[in-house]
């Protein structure tokens, strides 16, 4: 952890005793204004050698060097009080983000500074165009989010339905970018001016995530690594690799970590990127995917018996029983069957386990999550539907469910079922999978590892451009 940092007042005054006295020296001690220490001198002798790093020399712009942060605090309308015992809501980052942009709509006078700056989807938003307010005001705006997939209007209800929020903009501090350039010149700071030049790191990270936000999309928990669909290669039985990039992280304990991608430097601040690879699921429908995970070859030629491997960079394929691919060549798409082995869904629910999709048998735009696949099929899927209109509850199962509520026959009713939510069931026919599914090393086959390494070994890594 980073040493506690003391101010000047609490230095001052001589100690009475020795107890404090020592504590003093304690205090003097911890006083560090940064976590680096100025470097000594440059080396004399020897050879120069020059090193080709994945840090990006930065410089301000004259009109941007200086950034006014902002306080922001969103807080649902809810027609119902909230429990005492229940804290607070934490909302997505994605509504978050969107709640801030409909606040632009709402109020066209911060329209510019809003635009103009970024939001880290939390708390804070830093712009370099100053709200037209004093910094002892606070503006709010009430704003409305419409539900992606509306919903059959309630009693009394009018207009679409959604949820309401009120948001409160307060002035937190101005930000002046030219103390991290002082402090890269190795300019004396004070504790105030170090406080500022923190912030600005911080300021200069959120601002820097703003513009790959809506070109790229964040993978993991700490969303340190950015990916697109346009750089990807199929490495077979249904995984592709996609390329991107990734920005530092620190940690400073097991709950504590935060991005540090723009980083103080000798003479300069800087960028620290590196290029990313990861193994994800093919996007598309479930039941395609299915197919090529169970009975798919990998991303060269086929794997034929006990023969050698043909494939994409591997020359002559080799001579293995029925099924084995040629050199290079390209296998018929594998069709699924109507009716799995047990040990089938096994692996089915051990690679789709936590997928996000999405819906094909209805319009919905909403994703959900793979909780599990069922281990019976659809037409052996029972449950009572209530009955409507005064008629009696219905024993039905999944596969007459859907011809009667939707109009649609399955083409597979003796696969199981994607379960989700609370105990809802779908036929792996209508689920689509979304991009960037993660598919884990564990998960991967000897295989798509071999795939993997021969696609990646001798690329030249670049730096993407955003």
């Amino acid at each position: 952890m980073l040493p506690r940092r003391f101010h000047e007042s609490e230095l001052a005054g001589v100690p009475k005793d020795e107890a404090a006295k020592e504590a003093a020296e304690l205090r003097q001690k911890a006083l560090v204004l940064t976590d680096y220490h100025p470097r000594p001198s440059f080396g004399t002798s020897g050879k120069a050698l020059t090193v080709l790093a994945n840090f990006f020399q930065v410089r301000f712009a004259g009109t941007g060097k200086t950034i006014f942060h902002y306080d922001v605090d969103i807080q649902p309308i809810l027609f119902k009080p909230r429990a005492e015992d229940r804290g607070p809501p934490k909302l997505p980052l994605l509504l978050t983000r969107q709640i801030v942009e409909k606040c632009a709509q709402e109020a066209p006078e911060i329209k510019e500074a809003v635009q103009k700056g970024a939001f880290d989807g939390r708390k804070n938003l830093f712009t370099p165009t100053k709200f037209p307010m004093s910094d002892t005001e606070s503006k709010t705006i009430k704003v409305f989010i419409a539900d992606e997939d509306p919903r059959p209007p309630k009693p009394g209800q009018e207009g679409p339905s959604g949820r309401s929020f009120n948001v409160t903009f307060k002035y937190a501090s101005k930000i002046e970018l030219e103390s991290v350039i002082n402090f890269c010149r190795g300019q004396k700071q004070s504790s105030q001016v170090e406080e500022t030049m923190l912030t600005a790191i911080m300021a200069v990270n959120v601002l820097l995530r703003q513009d790959p936000m809506t070109k790229f999309t964040p993978v993991g928990a700490a969303q340190n690594r950015w990916f697109t669909m346009q750089e990807t290669e199929i490495i077979g039985q249904g995984g592709l690799v996609a390329k991107g990039f990734m920005h530092l992280i620190l940690t400073l304990n097991k709950s504590n970590s935060y991005s540090r991608s723009f980083r103080p430097a000798l003479g300069y601040p800087g960028i620290q990127l590196d290029t990313a690879y990861s193994a994800f699921l093919q996007p598309g429908p479930l039941i395609q995917v299915a197919a090529h995970v169970l009975y798919g070859q990998s991303g060269g030629g086929g794997r034929g018996g006990r023969g050698g491997r043909g494939g994409f960079d591997r020359g002559r394929g080799g001579r293995g029983g029925f099924g084995g691919g040629g050199g290079g060549s390209h296998s018929p798409a594998p069709e699924m069957p109507q009716e799995l082995r047990p040990f089938e869904i096994s692996k089915l629910r051990k690679i789709f386990g936590q997928c996000k999709f999405k819906l094909t048998h209805r319009p919905c735009s909403k994703v959900f999550t793979i909780m599990s696949i069922t281990a019976k099929p659809a037409n052996e899927i029972e449950f009572t539907l209530a009955g409507r209109d005064g008629t009696g509850d219905v024993k039905t199962n999944i596969a007459q469910y859907y011809r009667t509520a939707y109009n649609r026959d399955l083409r597979f009713p003796k696969l199981p079922c994607v379960m989700y939510g609370k105990k809802n069931y779908v036929p792996l026919e209508f689920v689509a999978l979304e991009p960037f599914n993660s598919l884990p090393p564990g998960k991967l086959t000897s295989d798509q590892v071999s795939s993997v390494v021969r696609d990646l070994c001798g690329r030249y890594l670049t730096a993407p451009v955003f």
